[in-house]
């Protein structure tokens, strides 16, 4: 069975293992702590007061330990809702990225947890730095106020930087200025996109139908994603690729998955050859190459064509 992928990404398992296990919970640990504490030197000052805070507030009472203890349990029994929601995700997320050959923990993937994490904490931190629990000077009581200030303006300097991130070069994704002036997009808009009759292969088929309004099939993978297991072996689609028996591909080249067979390898299986080549990509002529047939007697010379009847016209200039 060869695995296209179409426009379904799959995924194969991956060795589970200590190292796997550990890697995940250190990315989950390092993702949480930046939405509290960005590396910069702003923020280890201000992680850095927090704890001196913190320290002070719990040992300047010989009761520090129960009102620690008196916190925690405070907040598992009034807040279980969240914190059984924040736990149950965490983990389920630890297991099954270490046995699921998916993204590595990050932002994204940990962002349903973020608003409960933050209230937990928040609930911690105020309980133990509560007024009544702190020196009666009132400079002292104004210090976590202060602090906390200080630790939201944080996320606020992030999402400005983004917010003019955004507004000069777009919203992100493929919603960029380097992808809506992608000249390899505009030809396989302009050219191919205009007769129904041709088929077209890519590595960046959801590119071609978010920009170009394009149903296009995935080229080949040699690996699933972001996983080591073989998908297809290279020789096994000689004779089969295209199934169509002839086709278009477009190839980015800054949409290079490294579990898809590359344009060379594809050299290697079927007929292959260079209709326009772009800035950013290149448009090719592909067809089935037969296994006791020399490739000689299959290439293909002169303006592409499907079937042998539909010849397609370069866009102008302009367009490229």
């Amino acid at each position: 069975m060869v695995h296209t992928g179409g426009n379904v990404t799959e995924v194969a398992p991956i060795v589970n293992n200590y190292a796997v296990r550990y890697s995940n919970v250190i990315l989950s640990a390092k993702t949480m702590l930046s939405w509290w504490c960005a590396f910069g030197l702003v923020s280890k000052f201000v992680v850095l007061a927090w704890i001196a805070v913190l320290t002070i507030a719990v040992l300047s009472s010989r009761t520090a330990i129960r009102r620690l203890t008196s916190s925690l349990k405070a907040i598992f029994i009034g807040q279980s809702p969240t914190v059984l929601f924040f736990v149950t995700y965490t983990i389920m997320l630890l297991v099954t990225s270490s046995t699921t050959a998916y993204d590595p923990i990050d932002d994204r993937l940990l962002s349903p947890v973020y608003v409960a994490a933050t209230l937990v904490l928040l609930k911690l931190v105020s309980d133990l730095l509560s007024p009544t629990q702190l020196p009666s000077a009132a400079f002292v009581r104004k210090v976590p106020a202060v602090l906390l200030a200080l630790w939201l303006c944080l996320p606020l300097t992030s999402v400005a930087q983004l917010t003019r991130s955004c507004l000069r070069n777009g919203a992100g994704g493929y919603n960029t200025k380097t992808w809506r002036e992608s000249g390899t997009v505009a030809y396989a808009k302009q050219v191919l996109s205009t007769n129904d009759d041709v088929h077209v292969h890519s590595n960046g088929q959801d590119v071609l139908w978010a920009l170009a309004g394009m149903n296009a099939a995935s080229t080949p993978s040699k690996t699933y994603y972001r996983s080591t297991k073989s998908a297809n072996q290279l020789g096994d689609l000689v004779g089969r690729w295209p199934p169509e028996g002839e086709a278009y591909l477009v190839w980015f080249k800054n949409r290079i998955r490294p579990y898809s067979f590359s344009v060379e390898e594809l050299e290697e299986v079927a007929n292959i050859v260079e209709v326009a080549r772009l800035s950013d990509g290149s448009i090719y002529h592909i067809s089935v190459r037969e296994a006791a047939v020399q490739d000689s007697s299959h290439q293909v010379g002169g303006a592409p064509s499907v079937g042998g009847t539909t010849t397609l016209e370069s866009p102008s200039d302009e367009s490229r």
